[in-house]
């Protein structure tokens, strides 16, 4: 993982502190290093088209059967989920089909963020960043090489980029909004 998995633990735990399940339901998470791993798709006899095609139908199928994906953020002023191919993909896997998104901090990046703001030194376009796909990270050559098809097919990449920029954006906002109001109450 870009960050430790003791991070990502925290701030599961914290999303459920501040957003318990109703009484009688549960909390599900999409952990992507554990729901989907794309590398047992590798069929030598498959073509390529079989394998996205199993790797695309896996991952809409997890992610609709979450219902929600919590983004993790860290750190805040750039967060990693956002410069990385895999999570670039899930994101908008999970937007396009109707998938709850929610963005959450850690408490040292909750804290960070927060001083940033009462400092004047926070702006969330900065933080955001551009969303360029063809320049996001992969571990795996033939993954990005894949997902990159894949955009180009369903969207084309300048769609993805701005729209996936867009939709971040307004989350992000919305995000750093609960982070001060939590800050502040």
């Amino acid at each position: 993982p870009a960050y430790p998995f003791r991070l990502l633990i925290d701030i599961v735990e914290r999303f459920e502190a501040e957003n318990p399940a109703p009484p009688g339901k549960t909390h599900y998470y999409f952990l992507d290093q554990f729901s989907l791993n794309q590398h047992k798709f590798v069929d030598e006899g498959a073509n390529q088209k079989e394998m996205q095609e199993m790797v695309v139908n896996a991952l809409q199928s997890e992610m609709i059967r979450s219902a929600h994906v919590l983004m993790c953020l860290h750190p805040w002023n750039q967060p990693v989920p956002l410069r990385r191919m895999w999570c670039l993909f899930e994101l908008f896997t999970a937007v396009s089909n109707g998938v709850e998104l929610t963005m959450c901090f850690g408490e040292e990046d909750a804290s960070a963020l927060y001083t940033a703001i009462a400092n004047g030194y926070f702006d969330a376009e900065d933080a955001v960043g551009e969303i360029d796909a063809a320049n996001a990270g992969a571990s795996v050559a033939s993954d990005k090489d894949m997902i990159m098809r894949l955009i180009e097919e369903q969207v084309g990449l300048d769609r993805f980029n701005n729209e996936m920029r867009e939709y971040l954006l307004k989350a992000f906002k919305t995000t750093v909004t609960s982070v001060l109001a939590r800050q502040q109450g």
